[in-house]
């Protein structure tokens, strides 16, 4: 074939241009007398593919036409010669009521998509790609082996290829055939023989699948949201990648160019180049330069192939046409406007009759037969192009090795020739074949089911359309559609319940099989989620809520919390049906705040809840003047309210004491409280917050401070006894720093201020003997101290070593006491609770001693010194 193809290249370009004129001159004459093969009444394309060296079209009928190469029985005639003319397949036997929904004529193999995601294929299967679990040539169609798919069949690719390839309504791509330049996309570059699936994990993980293309080895799909993959042969950089590399996995298509924030709704891919078109119906290529076929208008890169363009570009000199469908192939690719006109460019003969060599840029295709018809279809292949115009009418051009162009002849055509059918191509009238392109989608209470592209009409008109709906007990449907009609709509249904839907054709003769669309379920808007409550924070609001009663018949798939304030609105979103809360940010302090939230469904968004009205605001500002004032076990804190309340007013006060964490609270209104179940003499630090609807502020410290009780305040003195008229100190213990002190004895009476030792002290005299209370008061609790002055009766004489009698008196009880005369003797005794001597022993402890000098002429005298030990 190739060889062929340089051939013809090369007597082109040795033709002088007056030579090509008149060539061209000729056609035109020739054409304009009209095609000796008149096309069959009711006979009409609706898809077209041109292949390497055989074509095929579609008829209205479901049936299947090709012409050219016919080397390993791909035309269905039980011979190996070429046909001139489009023959009808013989694929009765196979295919029985069921029609053709899509095709595929690969590298000497066709495949075919029928009725109820049958495929079948037959000729050359030398790489596998009959798909039947052989490496054999098929003489007649052979079923595809697929196991584990899922989903129906929804298109097929592979023409001009060694490969096939299936996309099913569950986004599953299975592929098959040849697989040198990795076109199986299953990571591998070993042939298969029977259907392999294309890697899912890498770049098509989660993406829904929606189209399917693909030609000599390199292939593409685009998902929901517009983004273009592709697997294959790379080597011209169809890949769109940045690399001139076969990829044996599907890899993103780059978007950092010219497609960058572009939404592409159409592909067509070959070996060596690719093409797109945007929902702006603007048209990008990439690849190969080689031939003109990216129709950028860059110099013919045939002998440089590094002028490939790696990655999207627009084709800006169609920036002014709207276009709607484009097909690639080897060396031409060709684009249709959404007015009916044809673009084609690369390879010669683009079919315009006047460029000669390669058209490096998309020309307008209008010269012979064609002329200025509606386009609706066409197809490029490897030097031949094929279009289907509006009334059903099949046109070939290009090279004629192989009797591709159809027109039973073999000389390349420059201008589009109409291609007429064979009258023993007509067929007797029965049944229609089934709908194809049948979709499904869910509205609340219904159903709407469509169709697309034309139908197989069994050789009589279609009358009408039947579509239904069937929950396993009950059918509706909405029948006696036209056969112009393209959709329907089936109401009162119930939302929530699956529904199996399905659609048959009607014509004269009888209904077509029945064409099965899936499981449908009518759905509706969610209920407006219930108990919503805004909590306020920090320039935010926490959004709680409730899921409402119904989700409308299908998940719930997020919620949207919106504050609004005057014309300002904040949102926050979450996914799923799970998460009943989210926080809206970026909001005003102490703006009060209308909170309402939406669920959304696969239908839309629920109406809004009953509304909640919060304020956002932060925690409060710290307390300030904080004062404390000790009393008996407790202390009294003070303080002064913060300077700011964070936007939402201050609800009560709390203080902590430390250590031991005794606590007292307060509404707003009071500005102090008193701690209590203190420990006298315990140093403590009492910390006071102020709360809000946020939260406690940060603290703020008072001075440390000590609680005293009654029982634990004492006094001390020097000494326990006392002289007449001597001074002595009185220490008092167990208050609070800077506490006062009073104390009296009789009516003498003085004060003292605690130290920070909590300790302060008197000095005082007692002018007479006796036994005295000294009584202390702080904060009017009263402590006393029994003060003793004794006296000491001592005969005034000397005494020579005699015994003699010393009476004390007022001494304290229960003590031991110790006298100390001038001479240098000590005596002790031990007081009686009344202090009153017992006992006349010697060195005795008693308050009443007798005692005897030791050295005759000692003088006893009344100063005697008294110590308690």
């Amino acid at each position: 074939m190739h060889s062929n193809i340089v051939g013809v290249r090369s007597v082109a370009s040795r033709a002088s241009a007056a030579s090509m004129f008149i060539l061209s001159a000729l056609a035109v004459l020739i054409l304009s007398h009209g095609s000796a093969y008149a096309s069959i009444s009711g006979v009409t394309f609706v898809k077209v593919h041109a292949g390497q060296s055989t074509n095929c079209a579609l008829a209205n009928t479901g049936s299947l036409y090709c012409w050219g190469a016919n080397d390993y029985g791909q035309l269905l005639d039980g011979s190996t010669n070429s046909a001139s003319t489009p023959e009808l397949l013989n694929l009765t036997s196979t295919l029985g009521a069921s029609s053709i929904m899509d095709f595929a004529n690969g590298s000497g193999t066709t495949c075919i998509l029928a009725t109820g995601s049958h495929v079948y294929c037959w000729g050359y299967g030398g790489q596998g790609q009959i798909g039947n679990g052989s490496f054999a040539l098929a003489h007649a169609p052979a079923a595809v082996s697929f196991s584990g798919l899922t989903g129906t069949i929804n298109q097929i690719a592979g023409t001009g290829s060694t490969s096939f390839c299936v996309l099913t309504s569950s986004s599953q791509i299975w592929c098959w055939g040849g697989n040198v330049d990795g076109s199986l996309g299953n990571g591998t570059i070993t042939n298969s023989d029977v259907p392999v699936a294309v890697e899912r994990t890498g770049v098509l993980s989660g993406k829904t699948i929606n189209t399917l293309a693909g030609s000599a080895g390199t292939y593409c799909v685009l998902d929901n949201a517009g983004k273009a993959y592709c697997w294959g042969n790379g080597l011209d950089g169809a890949l769109g990648n940045g690399t001139k590399l076969v990829s044996k996995v599907p890899v993103a298509v780059l978007t950092n160019n010219d497609l960058a924030g572009k939404t592409l709704t159409a592909i067509a891919a070959s070996s060596n180049h690719t093409c797109a078109l945007d929902a702006a119906h603007q048209l990008y290529c990439w690849g190969t330069n080689k031939f003109g076929t990216n129709g950028l208008g860059l110099p013919d890169g045939s002998t440089n192939t590094s002028s490939a363009q790696l990655t999207p570009k627009h084709v800006s000199s169609m920036s002014s046409v709207s276009l709607n469908a484009i097909s690639s192939g080897g060396t031409e690719s060709c684009a249709t406007s959404t007015g009916g006109a044809l673009y084609c460019w690369g390879g010669e003969p683009v079919g315009d009759g006047y460029t000669i060599n390669d058209a490096l840029s998309p020309v307008h295709v209008n010269g012979g037969m064609l002329g200025s018809k509606v386009v609706t279809a066409a197809s490029s292949g490897d030097y031949n192009t094929c279009a289907i115009d509006s009334d059903g009418s099949l046109y070939c051009w290009g090279v004629d090795d192989n009797n591709q162009i159809g027109d039973n002849s073999t000389a390349t055509s420059y201008y589009p020739n109409e291609i007429a059918i064979s009258p023993s191509a007509s067929s007797v009238a029965t049944t229609p074949g089934a709908p194809r392109g049948v979709t499904q989608s869910s509205s609340a209470g219904s159903i709407s089911v469509s169709w697309t592209g034309s139908f197989n009409d069994g050789g009589s008109p279609i009358t009408s359309y039947v579509a239904s709906a069937s929950d396993g007990t009950n059918t509706f449907s909405c029948s006696g559609v036209g056969a112009g009609a393209t959709g329907c709509t089936i109401n009162s249904l119930v939302n929530g319940t699956p529904y199996d839907v399905s659609l048959i054709a009607k014509n004269t003769i009888g209904s077509s099989s029945v064409v099965h669309a899936g499981s449908a379920t009518p759905i509706t808007l969610p209920d407006p989620p219930t108990a919503v409550n805004a909590v306020p924070a920090s320039q935010a609001l926490k959004v709680l809520w409730q899921p409402g009663a119904s989700n409308g018949g299908t998940p719930i798939t997020g919620y949207t919390a919106a504050a609004t304030i005057l014309s300002t609105t904040k949102t926050c979103t979450v996914l799923g049906s799970s998460s009943t809360t989210c926080t809206i940010s970026g909001l005003l302090n102490g703006a009060n705040y209308t909170v309402t939230v939406t669920a959304t469904n696969a239908v839309g968004a629920s109406s809004p809840s009953a509304s909640s009205n919060a304020t956002p605001a932060s925690v409060p500002g710290a307390p300030t003047a904080i004062k404390v004032t000790a009393s008996n076990g407790s202390v009294l804190v003070s303080w002064t309210a913060p300077v700011s309340n964070g936007g939402s007013p201050v609800t009560t006060y709390n203080v902590t004491a430390s250590p031991g964490g005794a606590s007292c609270n307060v509404v707003v209104s009071v500005t102090q409280c008193s701690v209590k179940s203190l420990v006298a003499s315990t140093g403590y630090t009492f910390n006071v917050t102020a709360k809000n609807v946020v939260g406690p502020s940060v603290a703020a410290s008072s001075i440390v401070t000590y609680p005293f009780s009654a029982t634990s305040l004492s006094m001390l003195t020097a000494s326990a006894v006392l002289s007449k008229g001597a001074s002595f100190k009185i220490i008092l213990a167990g208050s609070s720093p800077n506490s006062k002190a009073t104390v009296a004895i009789g009516p003498s009476m003085t004060s003292c201020i605690f130290n920070a030792a909590h300790q302060c002290t008197v000095t005082m005299s007692i002018a007479s003997n006796g036994t005295f209370r000294a009584v202390a008061k702080v904060g009017g609790t009263p402590a006393t101290l029994a003060l003793y002055v004794p006296l000491v009766s001592i005969p005034a004489k000397t005494y020579h070593k005699k015994s003699f009698k010393i009476t004390i008196t007022n001494c304290p009880p229960n003590k031991f006491v110790q006298l100390s005369f001038s001479g240098g003797q000590k005596v002790s005794f031990f007081s009686n609770y009344k202090g009153i001597a017992i006992g006349t022993v010697a060195f005795a402890k008693s308050s009443t001693i007798t005692m005897t000098t030791s050295v005759a002429g000692t003088v006893l005298s009344p100063n005697v010194k008294i110590k308690i030990i």
